[in-house]
């Protein structure tokens, strides 16, 4: 045997014996037990907020929930500092955010993990990097799906504040600094589930809580028929896809003045409403335009998770 053949063997022999005790570290070693969580593909189906959680998980910036768990109130938020999870205050109030890093296939269970360890906790206590794949109450057993409290769309993350933090100018200018950094949002009057954004151009998110298939068909024949807008100069330019909601998106005129979208909107999506649910009442088989309609709409969905 050749001096390389001795070395290749004797390496060889030397990876077996390492394999060997890895293997048996292994069977010593407890397993992890690690919990499946099952995708769910319209997690918030069934409760009275559905399109507002959807809305904080994947769209708006700044907004809160209240809500009861357990006996106990608490504000669900579309994000909280550094990415937390949930903050629980020195004076014991609990705030729990939607939009984390922290994600699963079931966004109804990371929910119920989350204020679940938040129930729990101790005041002052931080809740971040929690696996998602960790077993948890089912979300229908904290949160009451026909009770929820009011929503509140804001323009800066002041409520990430309890009563009891003392208004310094460092806060103020914080405030301040936390409006700047956030897109302009706001709700149309009267419209559930529309929010106005204030971009590179003006748009309209529109979260419909209707079946998926059922919205792009009425979506579909109101696109053929050359009704899908919301008034002059605007354009539909897509939809996004989030928890089993379908928001078309709509880019508004250039012209459109800020400070008064949340009422300028209201009479053009009332009649797109109107239109809308016409549209998802009807029956008959796509036409050849409506169909080709649907296509060029899918093709633009974007889905957010």
């Amino acid at each position: 045997m050749s001096k390389k053949s001795r070395r290749k063997a004797k390496y060889a022999a030397r990876r077996a014996q390492i394999d060997a005790l890895v293997a048996e570290n292994e069977k010593k070693a407890p397993k992890k037990e690690t919990f499946t969580v099952e995708f769910n593909e319209r997690p918030f189906a069934g409760f009275a907020r559905e399109i507002e959680l959807v809305a904080m998980r994947e769209i708006l910036p700044a907004a809160t929930l209240q809500v009861t768990v357990s006996g106990k109130p608490v504000t669900l938020c579309t994000m909280l500092p550094r990415n937390a999870q949930a903050l629980i205050h020195d004076d014991g109030t609990i705030k729990v955010a939607l939009n984390t890093r922290n994600r699963s296939g079931d966004p109804a269970h990371d929910l119920a993990l989350v204020l679940d360890r938040a129930l729990k906790a101790k005041p002052g206590t931080t809740i971040e990097g929690l696996d998602p794949r960790t077993e948890a109450p089912a979300l229908t057993e904290l949160l009451d799906p026909a009770e929820m409290g009011t929503f509140t769309l804001h323009n800066n993350f002041e409520f990430w504040l309890d009563e009891a933090t003392e208004r310094t100018p460092e806060v103020e200018r914080a405030i301040e600094e936390s409006a700047d950094s956030i897109v302009q949002m706001g709700e149309v009057a009267g419209h559930r589930g529309a929010y106005w954004a204030d971009m590179t151009h003006p748009f309209l998110r529109w979260v419909l809580s209707e079946d998926e298939e059922d919205v792009l068909n009425a979506l579909a024949r109101l696109r053929a028929a050359g009704k899908l807008n919301v008034g002059e100069g605007s354009d539909f330019i897509g939809a996004f896809r989030a928890c089993g909601l379908v928001a078309p998106v709509f880019q508004l005129s250039d012209e459109a003045e800020i400070e008064h979208l949340s009422a300028d909107l209201a009479e053009p999506l009332a009649q797109l409403t109107e239109g809308l649910q016409a549209a998802l009442k009807e029956t008959t088989p796509l036409t050849d335009a409506e169909r080709r309609a649907k296509a060029g709409i899918v093709s633009r969905q974007v889905s957010l998770r």
